[in-house]
C-alpha cells in the first residue's frame, strides 16, 4: 500500500529528497538545459546521486551539468533516430543500469513530436534497472481535458498531417498521458514504475533582465500565481527517487500528489491502440521498427506490436 504523500505545489525538490540516500543511483534527465530540468538535477546530485544531463546537443548538456556536481552531459536529439542510437550506445559503455529515467520539457507540438518521445523511452526502458527502476514522463493536464473524445488521435495520419500542429491540437498531451498507461502496464513485470507529472507554468527567475515598467508589475503579480523552477522540480524528484512513490504506476501527478485528470486517460483500449499507431507512424517516420533486438526496434523491445 502507498503512503501518504505530506508534499504540496509549495514543496521544493530539496525538501522532497531530503534525508534520501542517493549515493550508487543513476538517474537520466532530458531537458537539462531547462529550468526545471537543472533543479532536478541539483537535487539529485545532492543527495548523492549520478545524473546525466540531457539535451538536443552536447554543448547545451555541458553548460547545464557545468553547474552540478556528479553529472554526466549528453546530447540527443529525440527527432533524429541516428542521435538517438548514438546516446543508446554511450549510455551502454557506462556499464550499470539506469535507476530512473525523468522525460522533461520536450514540447510536443505534433504527433510527429509523440512518435519520436515514444522512440526514445522506448530506447531508454532497454537501460532501467528491473525490479527497482522508475520512468517519469512530464505532462500537461490542460491538454489533456481539452482533447475532443471523437476521432481522437486516430484520424488521418497521412505523412503531412503527423508533422501538422494544427491536426492534433490538444491531443499530443494526450497522447502522451496515454503512453504513459500502456508503457506502466507493459513493464509492470520487469517491476519498473512509470508515472506522468504535470510540468506547469515557472516564475520568471532572472530578475536582473531589462523589462519595460508594465510588464515588471504583471511579473510581480504573477509571482503569487505561479511557483519556482525548485517547486515544480519536486514532483519529478519525487518521482524518480522518493520511497513515497514505491508501488504506484501508471499514474498523473501533479504538486506531489496523485491527481485526477481526463476519462480518456483511464482507457485502456485507447492506450493500447495509440501504441501500435505509434509504431507504425515510428516505421513510417525512421523507416526501420522491426530491425534488430540490438538496434532496441524490434524483437524483444517494447516497440513489438505484441502486447
Amino acid at each position: 500500500m502507498a503512503k501518504p504523500v505530506r508534499f504540496g505545489s509549495r514543496s521544493t525538490a530539496d525538501q522532497v529528497l531530503a534525508g534520501i540516500d542517493l549515493s550508487r543511483k543513476r538517474v537520466l534527465i532530458t531537458g537539462c538545459d531547462s529550468a526545471i530540468g537543472l533543479e532536478t538535477m541539483k537535487a539529485l546530485s545532492a543527495n548523492g546521486a549520478v545524473v546525466i544531463g540531457v539535451a538536443r546537443t552536447l554543448g547545451d548538456a555541458e553548460t547545464a551539468c557545468s553547474a552540478v556536481r556528479r553529472s554526466i552531459p549528453l546530447g540527443c536529439d529525440p527527432t533524429d533516430l541516428a542521435s538517438v542510437d548514438a546516446a543508446v550506445e554511450s549510455l551502454q559503455r557506462l556499464s550499470a543500469p539506469l535507476d530512473a529515467v525523468i522525460i522533461n520539457s520536450f514540447e510536443l507540438r505534433c504527433f510527429a513530436d509523440h512518435v519520436a518521445q515514444f522512440v526514445l523511452v522506448n530506447r531508454l526502458a532497454e537501460l532501467i534497472r528491473h525490479g527497482t527502476g522508475r520512468i517519469v514522463i512530464a505532462g500537461s493536464d490542460r491538454s489533456i481535458q481539452e482533447a475532443p473524445v471523437e476521432n481522437v488521435v486516430f484520424g488521418d495520419l497521412s505523412n503531412e498531417r503527423i508533422y501538422d500542429p494544427r491536426a492534433f491540437h490538444g491531443q499530443t498531451q494526450l497522447a502522451a498521458a496515454l503512453f504513459v498507461k500502456e508503457l506502466s502496464r507493459r513493464l509492470e513485470a520487469r517491476g519498473v514504475l512509470v508515472n506522468a507529472f504535470y510540468c506547469g507554468i515557472t516564475a520568471d527567475q532572472n530578475p536582473h533582465r531589462a523589462r519595460p515598467a508594465a510588464q515588471r508589475v504583471i511579473q510581480s503579480l504573477l509571482g503569487y500565481f505561479t511557483r519556482s523552477p525548485a517547486q515544480h522540480a519536486a514532483t519529478p524528484a519525487l518521482l524518480a527517487a522518493s520511497p513515497l512513490a514505491v508501488g504506484i504506476t501508471g499514474a498523473y501527478w501533479l504538486d506531489c500528489q496523485i491527481s485526477r485528470s481526463s476519462p480518456l486517460f483511464l482507457d485502456a483500449g485507447l492506450a493500447r491502440r495509440l501504441w501500435d499507431v505509434s509504431v507504425q507512424i515510428a516505421a513510417m517516420m525512421f523507416g526501420r521498427v522491426n530491425s534488430s533486438p540490438a538496434a532496441g526496434l524490434g524483437g524483444n523491445s517494447l516497440l513489438s506490436n505484441v502486447g
